[in-house]
């Protein structure tokens, strides 16, 4: 898999009867020059009860030709084309707990962007829908690009920074299999020294005050 070039975020929340239920990022988008890309996101049960999520996929409109999505859940790793998850795996949150998922894009070399809809059900049938992930807008993704955070110098050698980093207050970095090499405090400005890393791509999880997840960014270590 390589590395990340962008993606947006956008934040909502749908209220049910049964649960109150959080998706962050709202927007799942995708932004690639041909690279296999991923993008982790949270799902958080608000309510004061213990709940059970099944989710449904979708692909979003003009998704490329030639990708193929895949998502790995709490629970398992589901292979690219499976659209929903299995009613023999519910994926169990107690109360105030909060989950990641990660989509996986597969371009096989094409270019482009897209988005996928994501949608979480609190029944095995897929009827009581309790949260669902948003479409973009052409504003919304503009917007959001402007603000982006980004990584400096990119690749690095050494040392790596962050611009545009004021709402950034918690980062992980992650190996390109998605394991959690450190994690640390962060203010604005801070510098984080990437010597002891062998060389390769990565990638940094950035999270705001309410460790919410504010952006995944990829970096090259030299």
């Amino acid at each position: 898999m390589k590395y990340l070039l962008s993606f947006t975020l956008l934040i909502t929340t749908l209220f049910s009867i049964h649960a109150q239920v959080e998706l962050n990022p709202d927007l799942i988008f995708f932004e690639t020059e041909g690279d296999n890309i991923y993008v982790i996101f949270e799902a958080t049960n608000n309510s004061e009860s213990a709940t059970q999520l099944y989710w449904k996929m979708e692909k979003g409109e003009d998704f490329p030709e030639g990708w193929n999505v895949s998502l790995w859940d709490p629970n398992i790793c589901y292979a690219a084309g499976v659209y929903q998850s299995s009613i023999m795996l519910p994926i169990y949150f107690e109360p105030g707990e909060s989950k990641e998922f990660r989509a996986n894009i597969y371009s096989n070399d094409v270019a482009g962007s897209g988005y996928i809809i994501l949608r979480l059900f609190d029944d095995e049938n897929f009827t009581n829908e309790v949260a669902v992930s948003s479409p973009p807008t052409t504003s919304s993704v503009q917007n959001e690009l402007i603000k982006d955070v980004f990584i400096f110098p990119n690749p690095s050698a050494d040392y790596i920074g962050l611009k545009n980093d004021l709402n950034v207050k918690n980062v992980e970095f992650l190996n390109e299999k998605g394991q959690t090499i450190k994690r640390s405090k962060h203010s604005a400005s801070d510098l984080y020294n990437v010597e002891f890393l062998p060389s390769g791509s990565y990638y940094l999880i950035l999270r705001d005050a309410g460790d919410k997840v504010i952006s995944t960014l990829p970096f090259i270590k030299q």
